[in-house]
């Protein structure tokens, strides 16, 4: 029980004690748990604390997940319109593509940067 004077904790123990006359009264003892019950608020709030802090990197977590999905749907959209454009060519199929082909002679088709639009907003 909380003492309403000084604020403090106390842990009551009453027990009934027959004397020899017949009567009946009571002992008790009282100890101080002040220092437990803080100590025990404490470690709710640290807890609690604890449950916010994994809460938000779960959140980040998740929000790095739907951003790295949505940087590759977005990959996607930005190159297409480059390749049907014709600025940037698809390689042409192969029948198997495992199969090495010889060098080309004029050495390899290099796109000036138009391929991918998101290198180069970012290297700007």
């Amino acid at each position: 029980m909380q003492s309403p004077k000084d604020n403090r904790w106390y842990d009551v123990v009453n027990t009934p004690i027959r004397r020899a006359d017949g009567t009946i009264s009571r002992q008790g003892m009282l100890s101080d748990i002040t220092e437990q019950k803080k100590a025990e608020e404490d470690r709710y709030q640290l807890d609690a604390q604890m449950q916010q802090i994994q809460k938000l990197e779960s959140l980040g977590l998740l929000a790095g997940g739907v951003a790295h999905d949505f940087n590759n749907l977005l990959t996607a959209v930005l190159a297409t319109p480059s390749w049907r454009s014709g600025i940037c060519p698809r390689p042409p199929r192969r029948e198997n593509p495992w199969a090495r082909s010889a060098p080309s002679p004029a050495g390899p088709r290099i796109c000036a940067g138009s391929c991918w639009p998101i290198r180069a907003a970012v290297a700007s």
